[in-house]
């Protein structure tokens, strides 16, 4: 196994890594109540307590209180959920923030300035890049929401 390879290998276990990072039991709703208002938000919702097709509500945080959840829509009315019927709750990460990318990009950068041996071609540099920085560039997509709380069905107290 060559050594770019191995690079491809780790960026893959980084992006993995993401993708199960929210996946962590996060019962405080004091973090919710902690929210600036203003901030893109996501509320998740459990299925048996929101209408078909609307378990996600998406907007500006607005406030939240011992009970509930309110967001501004984009459409100038506001959606309060009751903390019960709450599942998730994810609020936009800032840009610099979003480690799992910067990680990515600095690796990316790395091995395209560096090269992983004296002997590494312009060709293989060229075709490191091109499966780094899209890498990269969709870690920090993926990572732009972060998870603030998050109780799953069957860590659920109370239907």
């Amino acid at each position: 196994m060559t050594k770019i390879q191995r690079m491809h290998g780790l960026l893959a276990l980084l992006f993995l890594a993401g993708a199960s990072g929210d996946a962590a039991i996060k019962p405080d709703w004091s973090k919710v109540r902690a929210i600036q208002p203003g901030r893109v938000a996501v509320v998740l919702l459990y299925e048996d307590a929101a209408p078909a097709g609307s378990r996600k509500i998406k907007g500006l945080f607005s406030s939240a209180t011992d009970e509930s959840v309110t967001l501004a829509m984009k459409n100038g009315q506001s959606r309060t959920a009751e903390k019960r019927a709450v599942r998730k709750v994810l609020v936009r990460r800032p840009f610099a923030k979003r480690y799992l990318g910067w990680i990515a990009a600095g690796v990316s950068a790395a091995v395209i300035e560096l090269g992983l041996s004296d002997d590494l071609s312009a060709e293989a540099r060229i075709l490191h890049a091109a499966v780094t920085l899209p890498a990269a560039a969709l870690l920090f997509y993926g990572s732009r929401m972060g998870g603030v709380y998050n109780v799953p069905p069957k860590h659920r107290s109370s239907p």
